[in-house]
């Protein structure tokens, strides 16, 4: 074999080790690799949350409801007073099997995912325990957010459907619907006119012709 391509085969094999060597020297951190979900992040049963608070980062607001001993929500923040319970219970329920997506692990950059400065915190509180969850961006296809919950270091994706209804609350609390009075219709009183009677005969007395003096009778 001409030794020029015997020296170039020697150099090619170097060059492919001393890759491989640094790809996977000592120390080296992997790279974050989005892992398929194999579990839920949390199951709650929805009929024992007592209390439901969002908090707005960003806005700076809060929105907090709990449940009274007859089983109808209201207000704590921003004001006292009744919500809507069905509202409510909906948004729980789409909350208590809150299943990951994608689980992207500890090792990626928190400002790429929102996860820096989380723009909501979730609270669902139960007779045992209270799960808070802090919400960043949005996937790119709108599809999910980035999460994160207390006391678990992992950012995950969840569903946007389980966390949106009460994301909303953030510009539309789950007030009551306000009754609409029923209206009373009205009758308006019929008017005649000369244009509605139409046009009268020649010789047909007027109204003013109908009213005018009595003809005074000759006595015999």
């Amino acid at each position: 074999m001409d030794r020029r391509w015997t020296l170039i085969l020697v150099l090619v094999l170097v060059i492919v080790a001393s890759g491989a060597w640094w790809l996977e020297r000592p120390g080296r951190a992997p790279a974050a690799t989005p892992t398929p979900a194999t579990a839920p992040l949390w199951t709650i049963e929805s009929t024992s949350v007592t209390g439901v608070r969002l908090e707005d980062t960003q806005a700076k607001t809060v929105v907090e409801l709990v449940r009274q001993s007859d089983g109808t929500w209201s207000f704590v923040e921003p004001l006292k007073q009744p919500a809507d319970t069905g509202a409510v219970e909906l948004a729980i329920s789409q909350m208590s099997n809150l299943s990951l997506i994608t689980d992207l692990g500890t090792k990626i950059t928190l400002e790429n995912f929102g996860m820096d400065k989380p723009r909501y915190v979730i609270a669902l509180t139960t007779a045992d325990a209270t799960y808070t969850l802090e919400v960043g961006s949005p996937t790119v296809t709108g599809s999910g957010y980035y999460v994160r919950m207390a006391g678990d270091p992992r950012v995950v994706v969840v569903g946007t459907y389980a966390l949106q209804s009460v994301l909303d609350w953030a510009q539309t609390p789950p007030l009551p619907a306000t009754p609409t009075p029923p209206t009373t219709p009205t009758l308006a009183e019929p008017t005649a006119t000369l244009e509605a009677i139409g046009t009268l005969p020649e010789g047909t007395p007027g109204p003013a012709a109908a009213t005018g003096t009595a003809t005074s009778v000759p006595t015999p």
